[in-house]
């Protein structure tokens, strides 16, 4: 059995060399996708690789994205998949071995303080159909899209079925399709429900915003991880957490809230397995 451990981080431009090795070296990290980065590759890689792992940059297929990805496999495991036009994702394939290949999307939607939630669920429906678009040409389905969605997964760009139309029922998506109107609409799975919460969990979302508005949900999931239909047996539910504490220290600080030190997200870290 071949277990690949993900980690998804928006780091908020913080210089978070150090945390990233440690969650990294703590949790057997495999693929590591991270947004808002402002971080030296070479500084990266050496702290990454300062105990033997053989963490590697894809290039030069990442170099304008808003999403940098460091692996464990070789370069030439890790191939684009798009040209990459549109700034709001990466993709790529990697090859798991002899047999397997998945795709991988690491997005980043426009932030909510700046965009009205109308424009950011449009924005959610173009990319998830570049993406469905991109399964089609590549006749590939086994596909994971993780990132700062800047949306709930409850709001109408994760669940519209001319969007991510990704739901919380594993077993309704392992069916594959709906038909609306005669139209087929494929599925996404959305674990992150699961985390919306203080139930089972340490933390009640990834991000805290509070303000003086009469409607204030505090706690966001606004980075998520969707799976198609084809990768959900290969999902280990118990593995997806966001993570508050790189190993060494706590990402948190009083009251249990993201430090913003670090960053005001939280790491999101699931886990695949293959046979």
């Amino acid at each position: 059995m071949q277990r690949l451990n993900f980690l998804f981080w928006n780091t908020n431009r913080k210089p978070l060399i150090k945390e990233i090795a440690n969650i990294a070296k703590h949790n057997s990290i495999d693929v590591i996708l991270l947004a808002e980065h402002k971080l030296n590759d070479a500084d990266l890689l050496l702290e990454l690789n300062s105990e033997s792992d053989k963490y590697e940059i894809p290039r030069p297929i990442f170099k304008n994205s808003k999403i940098k990805i460091v692996t464990k496999f070789s370069a030439d495991l890790v191939i684009p998949v798009a040209d990459e036009k549109h700034n709001r994702y990466t993709s790529f394939k990697i090859k798991i071995n002899e047999t397997e290949e998945i795709l991988v999307f690491g997005v980043h939607l426009p932030d909510n303080r700046n965009n009205k939630s109308e424009s950011i669920n449009s924005y959610a429906g173009e990319v998830a159909r570049a993406i469905k678009a991109i399964e089609e040409e590549k006749k590939l389905y086994k596909t994971i899209v993780v990132g700062d969605f800047n949306l709930n997964p409850y709001d109408k760009g994760m669940v519209d079925a001319c969007s991510f139309h990704a739901i919380m029922d594993s077993e309704i998506v392992k069916k594959g399709l709906r038909v609306v109107s005669g139209k087929e609409y494929r599925y996404f799975y959305n674990p992150m429900w699961s985390l919306h919460g203080d139930i089972g969990n340490n933390v009640a979302g990834s991000y805290f915003y509070k303000n003086a508005e009469l409607v204030n949900y505090h706690w966001n999931v606004f980075d998520q991880v969707l799976l198609g239909p084809s990768l959900i047996d290969n999902f280990d539910k118990n593995s997806l957490k966001f993570i508050d504490s790189d190993g060494v220290k706590t990402l948190l600080k009083k009251g249990a809230l993201p430090n913003k030190k670090y960053s005001d997200h939280l790491p999101l870290m699931f886990t695949l397995n293959f046979s």
